[in-house]
């Protein structure tokens, strides 16, 4: 049971209660109308327990709005009480005060000052005691500072141009083949490119030839490019075919004769080692 249900019981139980005693109290004062008008004293007995009836019923009234009061206060909401009919309002002491100092710039309530003693009896105060002098050592350290240092600048790799000595195009052999599940223009191929393990390659060129003219083939394939996943497949290199716009074919570049699987194609002029890994912007 949460805390609001628990107030709305709590409530309904406090103006059930309340309610009973108002019922007893017309009672009671039935009964003693009653007593007076047939002479009935047992009608006093009557009225002594319906007052204990009533006494502990404000009493359970009592304890009941305290729970209340304490379910409220959980759930957030302040309890303010307020004066009893009759109480005086709360007296607050008057705060002390604050005596300035000639001169000096603080108040009785610094924690850096102490304030001076009183002087004669009419009311005035003494004099602030002399400052004290500053060295001339001290005000030379406050005025001079050290020159913040300078850092210097850290040496930055030289640039090197862009050209195509920077891109490692390797010979590799198509070892398998394969439709990319999820892609209706790639092909998957498995590339040994004279490292431990061949490397999965996504290539585009399911509008350009059929697989069987891409099995076994020797090709040369970028390799420091970043492996990017292609429908749920990393490519870890991009294979080099020429294409012509205009007829809408596409060729796969073959390489030099006499070039091994692994070996480097390099133009000439374009001296230099590639990069480790280029980024997708080429």
């Amino acid at each position: 049971m949460d805390e609001s249900e628990t107030r709305q019981r709590l409530e309904k139980q406090a103006r059930q209660a309340e309610e009973a005693i108002e019922f007893l109290k017309n009672q009671l004062e039935s009964l003693n109308e009653k007593a007076a008008s047939l002479g009935i004293f047992k009608a006093h007995d009557e009225a002594q327990r319906l007052r204990n009836e009533n006494d502990k019923l404000q009493a359970e009234i009592v304890d009941l709005k305290k729970e209340l009061s304490h379910l409220e206060a959980q759930n957030g909401n302040p309890q303010v009480s307020l004066p009893r009919p009759g109480s005086k309002p709360p007296v607050y002491a008057e705060a002390p005060p604050i005596k300035a100092y000639v001169g000096t710039g603080l108040t009785s309530e610094s924690k850096s000052f102490a304030a001076p003693a009183r002087g004669d009896d009419d009311g005035e105060a003494a004099a602030p005691a002399p400052a004290q002098p500053v060295s001339k050592k001290a005000e030379t350290k406050k005025a001079v500072k050290k020159p913040a240092k300078k850092k210097e600048p850290s040496p930055q790799p030289e640039a090197r141009p862009v050209d195509v000595s920077r891109l490692n195009i390797r010979v590799g052999k198509i070892l398998s083949v394969r439709r990319h599940p999820e892609a209706d223009t790639l092909f998957v191929e498995e590339v040994d490119i004279g490292e431990e393990k061949p490397r999965t390659v996504c290539s585009g060129l399911v509008p350009f030839m059929p697989i069987e003219k891409i099995q076994d083939r020797t090709a040369i394939f970028l390799c420091n490019l970043k492996a990017v996943k292609m429908r749920g497949i990393f490519s870890e290199a991009m294979i080099m075919c020429a294409e012509n716009g205009k007829e809408k074919k596409c060729e796969i570049i073959c390489p030099p004769e006499g070039s091994q699987i692994g070996d480097r194609v390099t133009c000439k002029n374009y001296p230099g080692e590639p990069d480790d890994v280029r980024s997708e912007e080429r």
